[in-house]
């Protein structure tokens, strides 16, 4: 994937004063159709397609940050662009606090893996302070340089689609755990993933007749294994991000790690 036809200076706009919703998509319709890969693209089309997304459900997230997105027929490629406000706007947000920071991503709908893994790699780089404060600073060129590094990183972890794999599997029986580990994995460019719903092993135990009086009927538990195919390059990074959620579990069971080496890979699953 060639990350400079992705982000283009022209679909940049810092500072701008917008006061509603409908013309904040306008505006990004009409940014994201500079991109060469959309040139195939009818800006009111690419519009639609954003106010069709916006009403499934909002794409404001927290911290005034907000990432408008859609997948169309017929695109080249991806657009990335980036839209700031002078003063933020109510944009129904998940923590209902207003925004002044939208980038954007019009995808191909053949491509969804890939839509996916670059929403992500973006949600990751908006959780930093300092790189909301450079986009807030309106200082284009900064704006651009950040963009280009998070697109440089994005495209050479998946260069290590190549290499040496490792799988994970994580028995979980924490929910909230479960939520933050699938957030480490959402923001992992190579990953495949899936999530199995589970058992604990007392559901079986009880209804034999050897241990029957020793187990009582199972409490409903939370109970879940993810199945995760990583470069092997990753998991030395991967394990130490696991290791910050088990151990905020202070001493309480409720996930299991376990890695082995993958001595033969080959094809792909999607999310």
């Amino acid at each position: 994937m060639d990350m400079k036809r992705i982000f283009v200076e022209e679909s940049i706009s810092l500072g701008e004063n917008i006061t509603n919703t409908k013309d904040i998509l306008k505006v990004i319709a009409a940014l994201a159709s500079k991109n060469r890969d959309l040139e195939n693209i009818n800006e009111k089309d690419i519009f639609t397609a954003l106010k069709e997304r916006e009403a499934l459900s909002s794409t404001g997230l927290t911290n005034g940050i907000a990432i408008p997105h859609c997948s169309l027929e017929d695109t080249q490629g991806f657009a990335l662009g980036i839209l700031t406000l002078s003063e933020p706007i109510d944009f129904n947000s998940i923590d209902g606090e207003k925004s002044d920071i939208f980038i954007f991503l019009i995808g191909d709908m053949k491509k969804r893996n890939t839509h996916i893994k670059l929403l992500s790699q973006v949600a990751s780089m908006l959780k930093q302070e300092d790189k909301r404060s450079i986009l807030r600073s309106n200082d284009k060129s900064a704006v651009v340089s950040m963009v280009n590094e998070m697109l440089q990183s994005f495209d050479k972890s998946n260069e290590a689609n190549g290499g040496e794999r490792a799988i994970l599997h994580i028995f979980i029986q924490d929910e909230a755990a479960f939520s933050r580990i699938m957030e480490i994995f959402s923001g992992s460019e190579c990953c495949y993933i899936n999530v199995l719903e589970t058992n604990p092993a007392s559901s079986y135990f009880q209804e034999l007749p050897l241990f029957a009086s020793f187990w009582n009927p199972p409490d409903a538990t939370f109970n879940r294994i993810i199945f995760a195919v990583i470069p092997r390059a990753l998991s030395n990074k991967m394990l130490g991000q696991l290791d910050k959620v088990i151990s905020g579990l202070e001493d309480r069971n409720g996930v299991l790690v376990v890695m082995n080496e993958v001595s033969y890979f080959n094809g792909s699953i999607g999310f």
